[in-house]
């Protein structure tokens, strides 16, 4: 019997036994900080030109911080292949609220050269925004980052809570998407309203995560939730 099926014969025994909630056997699982929780501190980042960047520094006082992670590719999407106009609308939406809004952009691929990431970020809209390597892959585990065509974003507050993770945008190919998800969870963020498990909105298109009633420590933006919440 391997390792992981020791560990959910014990699961399904403690089940039995009613422990543990399901929310503890979900956080034990899977890496990811839960909504409302604070921004990993003291996370050290490498710039495009070798300098080390604590993440704390891109984050202003009293100001939410959006954290964009970009592919080359992508394992989930095996014929995906990056292009600078897929992030127009991504840019154009930075470029609405980078006066009330810092960013900063973060390899999302370990399989990606950095030097051909920052070489793509270059020529994108959004070149302007601070792109860093997280070669050790600690931020991308304490987040949970999937590896997604489309950029996956972590959007937190004032505070430094997390408030929504998830897609930019829905039909991320295309020139005008019908909903900007990142435009949205902005102007909640922004407004303070948050459900009552600190996301900002249930985004059921893309992920269950962060529905009401979920017990996931955070959005994993896959097909199906991981705590059981149904459409």
């Amino acid at each position: 019997m391997s390792g992981r099926e020791v560990l959910d014969e014990l699961v399904r025994e403690l089940r039995r036994a009613g422990f543990p909630p399901r929310s503890l056997v979900v956080s034990r699982r899977f890496s990811g900080l839960p909504f409302g929780k604070s921004l990993p501190g003291k996370l050290v980042l490498t710039d495009s030109d070798g300098k080390t960047r604590n993440l704390e520094s891109f984050k202003r006082a009293q100001r939410p911080l959006a954290i964009v992670f970009v592919n080359l590719s992508s394992a989930r999407k095996k014929d995906y292949e990056a292009q600078a106009k897929h992030f127009r609308p991504l840019a154009r939406t930075i470029e609405e609220y980078r006066d009330r809004v810092d960013f900063v952009a973060i390899s999302g691929n370990k399989q990606d050269s950095f030097d051909n990431l920052a070489k793509f970020w270059r020529k994108t809209d959004t070149r302007d925004v601070p792109l860093l390597d997280d070669d050790d892959g600690h931020l991308r585990a304490a987040l949970n980052v999937q590896s997604t065509p489309a950029p996956h974003v972590f959007v937190f507050d004032r505070d430094g809570k997390l408030r929504y993770a998830g897609d930019a945008h829905d039909q991320w190919k295309k020139k005008k998407p019908k909903n900007d998800y990142l435009a949205q969870a902005i102007e909640l963020v922004l407004q303070g309203k948050y459900l009552a498990n600190g996301a900002v909105f249930y985004n059921k298109s893309l992920c269950n995560c962060s529905h009401p009633r979920c017990k996931c420590p955070k959005c994993g933006c896959g097909s199906s939730c991981r705590c059981g919440v149904g459409n």
